[in-house]
């Protein structure tokens, strides 16, 4: 999702309970994901990055019984699913950043943003892993599935 748009496929993914006063961790399945990612440089001296994703899905299951029909309910396991992306993707930046591996093509979208002729593969490696990520997740579940 981070790399390219994102067209279909399916995601399991695990929220925490507490936020819907249930003991375990929530788990659910969703599909027919469709994402849409922003990258900009916001800061060309840290090298910063304002990284936005939008993510519209449709909920399969899940593993508690919640009110779906709720939209309060339906807004917060969005909100949840936004958090949950968000820390997983800080989580790879992360390792690649340590890795000095930009898998991600942030050297380009940094070239493309500062166009400094000085700037190659080595000076990048140097600059990518002191790369500040601002990440921001917008999940939106677009219809539900059928729940037994």
């Amino acid at each position: 999702m981070l790399r390219k748009k994102f067209e279909n496929g399916t995601l399991q993914i695990e929220i925490p309970g507490d936020a819907f006063q249930v003991k375990d961790n929530i788990q659910l399945a969703i599909d027919s994901i469709k994402s849409n990612r922003t990258i900009k440089v916001t800061n060309p001296n840290t090298p910063e990055f304002d990284i936005q994703l939008d993510v519209k899905c449709r909920l399969l299951e899940l593993s508690e019984d919640l009110a779906i029909g709720d939209p309060m309910i339906l807004n917060k396991i969005e909100e949840e699913m936004s958090k949950k992306m968000k820390s997983e993707l800080e989580g790879i930046l992360k390792f690649t950043q340590d890795l000095k591996a930009d898998i991600f093509g942030f050297g380009e979208i940094y070239h493309g943003s500062v166009r400094d002729p000085e700037l190659d593969g080595e000076k990048w490696a140097e600059l990518f892993p002191k790369s500040k990520m601002n990440i921001d997740v917008d999940v939106q579940i677009i219809r539900n599935g059928v729940f037994e």
